[in-house]
């Protein structure tokens, strides 16, 4: 099952398997780290609350400025 269906299922992956999928796609460890770790544990708790116009500025904000 792909990331985003998983989401949308209410079950996303844990922060480490998001990891892993960001540096299979080629992203730097640092870089992987970051965003799993700021934008996507943020992305992930809100979702969960109902926020997602928030969870996807923090998610948006940990991109800026990472080039792969």
């Amino acid at each position: 099952m792909q990331i985003a269906d998983r989401v949308k299922a209410g079950s996303p992956p844990p922060i480490k398997e998001f990891e892993e999928v960001l540096r299979d796609a080629g992203f730097p460890k640092s870089v992987a780290t970051a965003i799993a770790s700021v934008g996507y544990a943020k992305a992930i708790r809100s979702e969960s609350e109902g926020q997602q116009e928030e969870a996807l500025t923090a998610l948006r904000q940990s991109l800026v400025g990472f080039k792969i």
